[in-house]
């Protein structure tokens, strides 16, 4: 710990302090170590194979998002990706190898969030919905453009666009002849990264919050329709509506953006950093029926992705079942 300590100094030059160790937060996560540098209160997530476990990007990104203090995450080598996904949520981070890192003060990261806010409400860019839509619908690749815009919601000039370059650069249909446009038929690969970009591009944009809630998904659910509002469950509920075996933690749903302030009033949610509601905008444009559910889940990759962002591995092992069993090989 104290090598720790001088190599934080070191890289960021600030007045270092160790408050406590090995704070256990959440089933996902641990805090190593409470520190307090240059009199702010901050977390150090150490990212390597010790008798901890090793929190995950996207259990960082999840930690820093809802709670108020500073994060710097450590790890031996930090890739490219990671490290602009970092700078973007103003998480410091210090790569241990190379002795370099990159460190956001509180009154940094607070300008970068009023900016972020402004991002939350943008719409998830067309092409990763069309995708969606396409992976639950696949014969409609061979629709109108006119029509295919009208399912997502853009325009037939941006559905083009897509079509001659995104999916053409991914070899993302298969020709056909007499005509037809073709098989939509993604590779394996283009279905983990469409995941992997939901998580970790798109989901500060329909994030709506984090909550308390002491209700049953059923009690959840009934209230909602009683008063009309229309809730989509994802994550572990909706795994579980599935019929696959998952303890449900957390709850992730997803409502229209305009519906939040009554989901709030009629579930008597408070805002918590140490919620287990995840409350998200609904971002795709068509409905999603399985046939088995009692109550409105979203599409398998909604679900696998909020699986994936949870960063354990019984989650993770889930959303490769639900991957697997709906978009074809492993």
């Amino acid at each position: 710990m104290k090598s720790t300590i001088k190599l934080i100094k070191s890289i960021f030059t600030v007045n270092c302090k160790i408050l406590s160790k090995n704070v256990q937060i959440s089933n996902e996560l641990t805090i190593n170590m409470t520190l307090e540098l240059d009199g702010e209160y901050t977390w150090l997530l150490l990212d390597n194979q010790s008798e901890y476990k090793p929190p995950r990007l996207s259990s960082i990104l999840r930690a820093a998002h809802s709670l108020k203090a500073n994060i710097i995450y450590m790890k031996e080598l930090i890739d490219q990706n990671e490290k602009k996904e970092l700078e973007k949520r103003s998480i410091s981070y210090i790569e241990e190898r190379t002795a370099t890192g990159k460190y956001f003060s509180r009154s940094m990261a607070s300008s970068k969030k009023l900016q972020e806010s402004k991002e939350k409400r943008m719409n998830i860019p067309a092409s990763p919905r069309l995708q969606l839509y396409l992976l639950e619908h696949p014969k409609d690749v061979n629709l109108s453009f006119s029509e295919l815009a009208n399912k997502v919601g853009v325009s037939k000039v941006v559905i083009h666009k897509i079509f001659t370059n995104d999916f053409q650069k991914m070899e993302l249909i298969k020709p056909l002849l007499h005509g037809k446009r073709g098989i939509f038929s993604p590779e394996r690969n283009m279905i983990k990264r469409l995941v992997n970009d939901i998580n970790l591009k798109y989901r500060s944009r329909f994030s709506l919050g984090q909550f308390k809630v002491s209700m049953s998904n059923n009690e959840i659910f009934n209230i909602c329709k009683k008063n009309k509002i229309n809730i989509v469950f994802g994550g572990d509920y909706a795994a579980m509506e599935m019929g696959l075996e998952i303890r449900p933690t957390v709850f992730d749903i997803y409502i229209e953006e305009n519906d939040l302030r009554k989901i709030i009033s009629q579930l008597r949610l408070k805002r918590s950093s140490e919620g287990n509601l995840y409350i998200n905008k609904k971002f795709w444009d068509f409905e999603y029926q399985y046939e088995k559910s009692r109550i409105n889940i979203a599409p398998p990759l909604i679900i696998a992705a909020d699986l994936f962002y949870k960063g354990d591995p019984r989650s993770e092992e889930v959303a490769e079942k639900i991957l697997k069993k709906f978009y074809g090989k492993k």
